[in-house]
């Protein structure tokens, strides 16, 4: 046994012992004990698995972004979910945007095919030119996004409550990851 395990032991033994001794030597009686009662430390803590933790999170936004889409009068603005894994990777991934984004990625998917289509079906030396990139109009709509999203949760308590349980989840959740890979 290691030595430097023992000194504590040794320690809260003897502490133990002259807290629960009377005066004369002997031990003391059960009434004497209860002047020496501490007070009651309750540990909260959540017992919920990651996969329960995570699956909770993902309701809560669901809930979350179902309540959004019905508020948003624009459809370019409702949010959208989808599962799968990014590009270069087999990992599934959990994506939500609005769907103007969408939209502008697919404007622009089509531009490039139809640009390189043209270009190889045409002869005579034609230059290849870019589409522009779709961040230009997703820039001016995420602002509006962001400006409509934040005044429907600051006026909505629905909404506001979601987030606010969404934000408590992903605490407890990386607490518990926290844990689980120390």
């Amino acid at each position: 046994m290691n030595r430097s395990r023992q000194v504590p032991r040794v320690i809260l033994a003897s502490i133990s012992l002259l807290l629960f001794q009377s005066v004369d030597g002997a031990h003391a009686s059960a009434d004497v004990r209860a002047t020496y009662e501490t007070e009651e430390v309750r540990v909260l803590a959540s017992r919920l698995k990651l996969d329960e933790l995570r699956a909770a999170m993902v309701e809560t936004e669901d809930q979350f972004y179902e309540q959004l889409n019905k508020l948003l009068d624009d459809p370019e603005m409702r949010v959208t979910c989808s599962v799968g894994p990014p590009l270069g990777t087999h990992i599934q991934h959990r994506a939500c945007g609005p769907q103007f984004i969408a939209t502008a990625n697919a404007t622009y998917a089509r531009a490039m095919i139809s640009e390189l289509t043209s270009q190889g079906l045409m002869t005579g030396g034609r230059s290849y030119a870019d589409p522009p990139p779709p961040g230009a109009s997703i820039g001016s709509s995420e602002i509006v996004f962001r400006r409509t999203v934040s005044g429907l949760v600051q006026n909505n308590p629905a909404l506001r409550e979601l987030a606010k349980r969404r934000e408590k989840l992903q605490v407890l959740f990386k607490a518990a990851q926290k844990a689980h890979f120390k």
